[in-house]
C-alpha cells in the first residue's frame, strides 16, 4: 500500500515529464535544422 503510494509519483513522474522532454528536443532539433536548410536555400536563391 505505501510503496505503490511512494511510487506512484515516480511513475508519473516518468510518464508524463520525462517523454515530453524527449520530444521536445526532437522537435527543437528539427525545428532547427528546418529553420537552418529553409535560411540556407533563401540565402541561395537571388532576391528579386
Amino acid at each position: 500500500m505505501y510503496t505503490s503510494i511512494l511510487l506512484s509519483p515516480f511513475l508519473i513522474y516518468n510518464q508524463f515529464i520525462s517523454s515530453p522532454i524527449k520530444t521536445l528536443k526532437k522537435s527543437i532539433s528539427l525545428s532547427l535544422s528546418l529553420s537552418l536548410s529553409l535560411s540556407l536555400s533563401l540565402s541561395l536563391s537571388p532576391i528579386d
